[in-house]
């Protein structure tokens, strides 16, 4: 393999792996030598040290050591299809309704469409929400809001004073 053909990460090292490779290099991470991991996957040591690849090998652990989100994430990337098509095909079992349901929501939830969200709302130790009869008359509706056109005007009045630096008269 020439330097141009070099696996870039752990996912293309193990692509070309054997399946008690990558069942090794899985092992390996979580054991402190080559040796109990070669036990751990039930691997002749010795099989191991003669592998062709091994420091390619070597290089995917290492790699999975250092950088298990990364790892982990491509991964899953790799394997993201097949599992899309799991529960694609899940979804065409005919004789279990509630399986097919299941994998319909998936596949709608995983593509953006969510299903409509139920909230229930209650007042204090779940009892009923307690209201309050606010209404007032056109009277107080009216003073309320001339209070407030007069308070606006002098809000107003007291930032235009500010800024040009007008002096007040006293009264």
């Amino acid at each position: 393999m020439t330097n141009q053909e070099m696996p870039r990460n752990a996912n293309e090292i193990l692509a070309q792996a054997t399946p008690d490779q990558v069942r090794w290099v899985l092992a390996r991470i979580h054991t402190k030598t080559d040796y109990e991991a070669a036990k751990r996957v039930e691997v002749h040591p010795s099989t191991v040290s003669k592998w062709s690849n091994k420091a390619e090998l070597d290089k995917a652990v290492n790699f999975l050591l250092r950088e298990p989100i990364k790892a982990a994430v491509e991964i899953l990337e790799n394997v993201s299809a097949e599992a899309a098509q799991v529960i694609a095909d899940t979804l065409r079992v005919k004789h279990d309704n509630r399986l097919r349901l299941s994998a319909a929501s998936d596949i709608l939830d995983r593509v953006g469409v969510k299903s409509a969200q139920r909230h229930e709302l209650t007042g204090a130790e779940g009892g009923p929400i307690e209201t309050k009869d606010v209404t007032i008359t056109d009277e107080q509706r009216n003073r309320a809001l001339s209070a407030l056109a007069d308070a606006i005007a002098a809000a107003i009045h007291c930032d235009r004073t500010e800024h040009t630096g007008e002096m007040g008269t006293g009264e």
